[in-house]
């Protein structure tokens, strides 16, 4: 696994744990921009891996969310 490959990887797990503090009620009110907004990252690819793994845990939890 490469360098990046990984950094990434714990960005995806980032994102998961941040959906996770989230009650349903919070997250369901939330937009795909805003969950966007909400990344803490600074490149487009660090940004969108995190967004996939907060989408994926909310979708986890039954919530629906589009893609960015």
């Amino acid at each position: 696994m490469s360098d990046e490959t990984f950094k990434l990887s714990r960005i995806y797990a980032a994102g998961w744990k941040d959906a996770q503090n989230l009650s349903d009620e919070k997250a369901s009110a939330l937009t795909a921009a805003e969950i966007a907004a909400m990344a803490p990252y600074a490149t487009q690819a660090e940004r969108d891996r995190w967004y996939e793994g907060f989408v994926a845990a909310l979708r986890r939890r039954g919530l629906d969310f589009p893609s960015p």
